[in-house]
């Protein structure tokens, strides 16, 4: 239903006219009508019997309609004939940049020869929120940092995540303790296919020393997994433990020059005893 739903409005669209309306039941008017924002990049919008416009996107088009549709048998539905705009209901009504952006939901476009790594689709029948990176066409960016308690974030300082909001705080619900094993893993892409380093430096000072720092400079490896033991000398009871990964590829400058990497992520964790 939901290949039909976006299908329908994609064709829907193209025969719309431009309102050009102005009357305080304007609301009322509308209602049951598709609005294209011919003014605001061709956003389009659902008014329904509340009075209210409901945003219809990609991601939001199918629980929109499951919300505001009126449910009918089948013979009844049977009684309204049937009529549609050529678009086959089977085929994906939009197909996005491969170079700009990664999807969650599988891409169906006809003649797509797209390689984007689709790994983390679960289901592709279902529908779920775009995740979108700027994948540039030179630095390597972060795509995840995920840990062994279950978190996991994907909004780096230059890869630009949108996407499932969960996936963006840095600060988890997590309390770590004394003798608790942190495994931590990145996720870097680069466009180049070129050997990456990584470096993973933190707020505490036995951390740095035991894997961060090394002759007064960060430490870079070619190990994108971390496994580090908390331990009573990292910070006190109650306050936060910064972990921080930086990564880059191999090449002679670097996104951030000064600090020589190409992008960077942390997460945070509470301690206590």
């Amino acid at each position: 239903m939901k290949k039909f739903t976006l299908g329908f409005i994609a064709g829907f669209m193209l025969a719309l006219p431009v309102l050009a309306l102005s009357a305080p039941n304007l609301a009322e008017k509308l209602k049951g009508k598709i609005l294209l924002a011919v003014e605001d990049k061709g956003k389009t919008y659902y008014v329904a019997n509340d009075g209210y416009r409901y945003r219809i996107t990609t991601a939001t088009a199918q629980k929109v309609f499951e919300k505001l549709a009126l449910g009918i048998s089948n013979s009844n539905l049977a009684e309204i004939e049937e009529k549609d705009l050529g678009i086959s209901p089977d085929s994906q009504s939009v197909c996005q940049d491969k170079t700009v952006e990664k999807i969650v939901y599988v891409n169906n476009c006809a003649g797509s020869n797209d390689s984007t790594d689709n790994s983390s689709v679960d289901n592709p029948q279902t529908s779920q929120p775009q995740e979108t990176y700027n994948h540039d066409s030179y630095y390597p960016i972060i795509l995840s940092l995920k840990d062994n308690k279950g978190n996991i974030k994907k909004s780096s300082s230059y890869n630009q995540y949108s996407g499932i909001i969960d996936y963006i705080p840095a600060t988890t619900n997590t309390t770590l303790k004394v003798g608790d094993e942190l495994i931590l893993t990145v996720e870097v892409k680069d466009p180049q296919n070129r050997p990456l380093f990584y470096n993973w430096n933190s707020n505490s000072q036995r951390f740095n020393e035991l894997v961060g720092i090394e002759n007064g400079d960060h430490k870079y490896t070619t190990n994108n997994e971390l496994r580090y033991t908390i331990n009573s000398d990292d910070l006190q009871t109650g306050e936060t433990l910064r972990i921080v990964s930086q990564i880059r590829s191999e090449k002679n400058n670097y996104r951030f020059g000064q600090g020589a990497y190409d992008d960077v992520i942390f997460i945070d964790y509470k301690l206590s005893q």
